[in-house]
């Protein structure tokens, strides 16, 4: 669970493990997501999340990771990925 904590997520799949390797990520999303219009009543929530994004994007950050894990693990060329 490390949102936030890596510069280059798809860069440090590419070099973390030697061939035969195995690597497990658990990450949650940052994000809250109604099936319905009542985030609408939450303007805080919605407020946090914008500030929470533009700050990490000003840093070279990204808080939107666990919905990319799998696109990077395969990119970098793992294999059998779960």
């Amino acid at each position: 669970m490390l949102s936030g904590a890596i510069k280059n997520w798809p860069g440090l799949f590419a070099t973390v493990l030697n061939p035969g390797g195995w690597i497990e990520l658990v990450e949650f999303e940052v994000w809250a997501h109604l099936s319905n219009d009542s985030m609408n009543w939450a303007p805080d929530i919605q407020k946090w999340k914008s500030r929470l994004y533009e700050v990490a994007n000003k840093i070279g950050r990204t808080m939107d990771v666990a919905v990319h894990l799998e696109e990077w693990v395969l990119n970098a060329g793992f294999t059998g990925v779960v």
